[in-house]
């Protein structure tokens, strides 16, 4: 397994700490992830389509959330929630995949990590950020 460059995405759009997953919703007006916590709804909105989509219990990314953990640190899922994935093995897939109609130079791996779940979505346009207080 190659080294995880992870990268904070839009730190400052919303309040820190963890979060749970809500709920996706995949339809023509996109693709909206909700977070919640005690204190705060977080809405992550990529109004145009997606290029892919995967999100699974973290007892199943045992390897991934190892690595990560190892490489940034134990806080690093209570500091930061999104990130964009460097270089990743999935991205070189999805070029590989499509010969080359996507690529990596011109879309996004994005990770959000919560509690329970890895979500992962490739883009080509940055998702809008909003939340609310509870």
């Amino acid at each position: 397994m190659t080294k995880i460059n992870l990268e904070p995405w839009n730190t400052t759009s919303y309040p820190t700490g963890t979060y749970e997953l809500e709920k996706i919703l995949y339809n023509r007006d996109g693709t909206k992830i909700e977070l919640a916590n005690n204190n705060c709804i977080v809405t992550i909105h990529f109004p145009k389509p997606i290029e892919f989509l995967r999100t699974s219990d973290e007892g199943n990314r045992i390897r991934t959330t190892h690595d990560i953990l190892a490489e940034y640190g134990e806080t690093i899922f209570r500091e930061h929630t999104i990130f964009k994935i460097l270089n990743s093995e999935l991205s070189a897939w999805l070029e590989n995949e499509t010969f080359t109609i996507l690529n990596q130079e011109n879309f996004t791996h994005f990770l959000i990590a919560t509690n329970n779940d890895i979500t992962e979505i490739v883009s080509f346009n940055e998702p809008l950020i909003s939340f609310e207080t509870k």
